[in-house]
């Protein structure tokens, strides 16, 4: 956390934005106007694009143009923002409750966490292995710590890219309920629509955490569908009967879940200014960073012109696609008098959808090259490079163009991807010795929950490109994945060590007795 006062650009916007909103009264409807940005531009240390940007500095600037109103001498100019528009909320509930400091952002980042672990330890306070499983996923967390600030793409553990982490707990939490079939009692209502809530909320502020979503649904239909199996084989009047009672228990957090996801949707519609619908996008871009992806294939990078990967070259290659297909009517709305902070992002998606569909039409074999082969080995070479074990290499990382953390500094502060650091370690251990009893009944649901979590966390790695900065959560995940399999194989070995003791012991016992 040693670069918290070196916040990324995506955070100062949206602090530079905020702050005209709670001092100013500008507008609550998720854009930053032009003119302010302009006029902190003009203003040393509040222009949110320096390196030298001091939150104390914006707010002081906004707080005594306030009277003079020096940056309103034209209409309003809404900037339309292209990535989450959720963090406005998250950056307003830190200033709100921690005051106006980039330190609020730190600590309103471990308040959501703690509200998640807390209501998973009051739920399972009494089950010895879903607490392990718990502080297998914060060991994970705090041995990614130490590889948060090796990219200036990431910086640390609160950016925006790494926010998902936050929903991991509260999914944990809710796919133990439906293993469970609970009934929809008082309690366990109580804690699902706590734990419900956060990845609704870790959802609107980080669209990408959209994968726990799909994890939690699947594992619904999974359950949901074994049951009914089970039901079919019995008679047909107790059978359906079983198969209701199933399907309540199942269905009451799905419930929660799908009424959460239609009530974000309706804020959005009704808060977000109106533009976001016509002229920009709603949600983060979505076939961009699909088409980003390509960049991993050599063939396709050199095609299309779009490696080193940057948002911009995405946007140079759609124009290119318009010209070479001659679609004028949507290059004269998108480039007729470009400007990055009116584009119309949108419409820029429908051409890159279709760049992205004509591109696997016409190169299906490099296609699945790229997630079957490239997407892969990338992957494999930025946990080699956390871990230490590859030079870091810019091209071969795909970290062109960002500024990493050199490794005279990385040997001196020991900032390594390290599973086996000695106390973590110590903690699994003694979580094994007081947990042993509990955890041999249920290692293999703690073992299958943590597996269906990683491999489901690959999923916006594998939709974009698997580095570090995207990747963030699933160095914890599979970590956490590790922990539970290292619990697994310990168990499996102690068990027949165990059974051996218990015969012995008693065969003492009736030898003394005769």
């Amino acid at each position: 956390m040693s670069s918290i006062d070196q916040v990324g650009i995506r955070y100062r916007l949206k602090c530079t934005a905020v702050l005209s909103q709670m001092i100013y009264g500008y507008p609550r409807d998720y854009t930053l106007d032009l003119r302010l940005l302009k006029f902190l531009s003009s203003v040393p240390d509040a222009d949110p694009y320096s390196t030298k940007w001091s939150l104390e500095r914006c707010a002081q600037v906004i707080k005594e143009t306030v009277k003079a109103r020096e940056w309103q001498s034209s209409l309003p100019e809404p900037k339309l923002i292209a990535d989450d528009k959720g963090d406005f909320d998250f950056v307003r509930l830190a200033f709100y409750l921690f005051g106006v400091r980039i330190q609020s952002i730190f600590y309103a980042f471990f308040l959501v966490l703690f509200i998640g672990v807390v209501v998973y330890i009051l739920d399972y306070f009494k089950s010895p292995s879903r607490l392990i499983l718990l502080l297998f996923f914060l060991l994970s967390l705090y041995i990614t710590v130490f590889i948060t600030n090796l990219t200036d793409q990431l910086q640390n553990l609160t950016d925006i890219r790494f926010f998902d982490v936050l929903s991991v707990v509260p999914l944990f939490h809710l796919m133990l309920v439906l293993l469970d079939r609970r009934s929809a009692c008082i309690r366990s209502l109580r804690f699902a629509l706590v734990q419900t809530l956060l990845m609704i909320f870790v959802y609107h502020v980080r669209s990408s955490s959209m994968w726990q979503l799909m994890c939690f649904f699947l594992l619904t239909g999974v359950i949901s569908y074994r049951y009914w199996k089970e039901s079919s084989s019995l008679d047909s009047e107790s059978g359906l009967g079983r198969f209701r009672r199933t399907m309540i228990r199942c269905g009451w957090p799905a419930a929660l879940m799908i009424m959460g996801v239609i009530s974000l949707r309706v804020y959005q519609r009704t808060n977000y200014n109106p533009d976001y619908f016509t002229e920009g996008y709603p949600r983060h871009t979505f076939w961009h960073n699909a088409f980003m992806g390509f960049a991993c294939h050599p063939q396709l990078a050199k095609e299309f012109q779009i490696f080193p990967i940057s948002d911009m070259n995405i946007i140079l290659a759609a124009e290119r696609y318009l010209k070479d297909h001659q679609d004028r009517k949507r290059w004269a709305m998108l480039y007729g008098e470009f400007r990055i902070e009116h584009f119309r992002w949108g419409l820029y998606e429908t051409v890159v959808r279709d760049m992205f569909i004509a591109t696997c039409l016409k190169h299906p074999v490099q296609v699945l090259e790229t997630y079957l082969k490239y997407k892969p080995k990338i992957l494999v070479q930025q946990f080699l490079w956390a871990a230490g074990f590859l030079s870091p290499d810019i091209d071969s990382l795909y970290l062109y163009s960002h500024t990493l953390t050199p490794e005279g500094s990385r040997r001196e502060k020991d900032l390594f991807y390290n599973p086996l650091r000695w106390e973590v370690l110590i903690l699994i251990m003694t979580s094994l010795v007081i947990g042993y009893g509990d955890l041999r009944v249920h290692a293999r649901e703690i073992i299958s929950l943590a597996a269906l979590t990683l491999c489901f966390s690959l999923i916006p790695g594998f939709f974009t490109y698997p580095v570090i900065h995207i990747i963030g959560l699933v160095f914890v995940t599979v970590a956490t994945f590790f922990y539970v399999t290292l619990s697994g194989v310990i168990i499996a070995a102690i068990r027949p060590v165990h059974h051996f003791k218990k015969p012995s012991q008693k065969g003492s016992r009736n030898h003394v007795t005769v």
